[in-house]
């Protein structure tokens, strides 16, 4: 599991609040898969980099930060992601 500017708790967005109407079971996601990545920025205006903290002690994740990244979005410029493209290689190996 890859995950992009991942967050399993409120970031204080009302328009999402509903995706975490249920807590998240890190310990059931674990059953599904033992291999994750989060890839975070550094300087994410939406998702704290502390959510990605919560991936690495709580899945055991591969916590990746990347520098001046914002929220990876192409309004950013960010239109590809190759570090999201080597987990998932790495993974598969």
């Amino acid at each position: 599991m890859v995950l992009v500017a991942g967050f399993s708790e409120p970031i204080g967005y009302d328009e999402i609040k509903s995706f975490l109407d249920a807590p998240v079971e890190f310990e059931k996601i674990k059953t599904h898969t033992n291999k994750f990545s989060a890839i975070h920025s550094d300087n994410d205006p939406y998702v704290p980099l502390e959510q990605g903290e919560t991936f690495k002690q709580k899945l055991n994740a591969e916590l990746t930060v990347l520098e001046g990244m914002k929220h990876f979005s192409g309004k950013e410029g960010i239109t590809e992601l190759p570090q999201a493209l080597d987990a998932i290689l790495k993974f598969a190996k």
